[in-house]
């Protein structure tokens, strides 16, 4: 059965890659996803489970590609809330995970976040992503697996730490269209 939900936005967290850094440019590459399955509090009855595909064909890259947002903890209503953006062309899937090379402001009011990130003090990133379908099943003995096969990201955070799996969201924003795809198990 296949239907139109609405959903919000969605966090997860990543991390840096210290040691590729660039002074030069001011940026660092970020693994942003490598897909793996959190638990996600309740949207419709029983919390489940989430998995973000990382096949390439899954995974709409044209935003981040485009020069996405990088932001300080996921404040997307406030200008100065962005410390860069990701360098463009630079988001891919390499080996399963999702990497792109952020490049910070040279404001001054980013400088202390800029040290912090030389320094290996600040190592963890999220992306704020919406989900376009969702594949859902549900494995003997466990919680219902919704699997994105189609998604977008759309910024990537610095954050202190990375998210707590049971969480949930961190911000609500507007809601979009995603298709819940329900895989129908045979009963034995």
């Amino acid at each position: 059965m296949e239907q139109t939900i609405e959903l919000p936005a969605f966090r997860r967290s990543a991390e840096l890659r210290p040691a590729s850094i660039d002074p030069e440019t001011r940026s660092v590459e970020v693994i942003w996803s490598t897909g793996a399955r959190v638990r996600r509090a309740a949207l419709f009855g029983e919390p489940h489970d989430e998995e973000l595909s990382m096949a390439p064909e899954h995974v709409r890259l044209e935003r981040l590609n485009a020069g996405a947002p990088f932001l300080k903890v996921h404040e997307a209503h406030d200008l100065d809330a962005v410390i860069g953006s990701v360098v463009p062309g630079s988001a891919r899937i390499e080996n399963g995970q999702g990497v792109a090379r952020v490049r910070l402001s040279e404001r001054d009011a980013v400088g202390d976040i800029w040290l912090d990130i030389e320094a290996g003090h600040i190592r963890a990133v999220s992306i704020g992503y919406q989900v376009h379908r969702f594949e859902i099943s549900k494995p003997d003995g466990q919680c219902e697996l919704w699997r994105a096969v189609e998604w977008t990201p759309f910024e990537i955070t610095a954050v202190p730490v990375g998210a707590d799996p049971a969480a949930g969201f961190r911000f609500n924003s507007t809601h979009h269209n995603c298709a819940p795809h329900r895989q129908i198990c045979a009963m034995t």
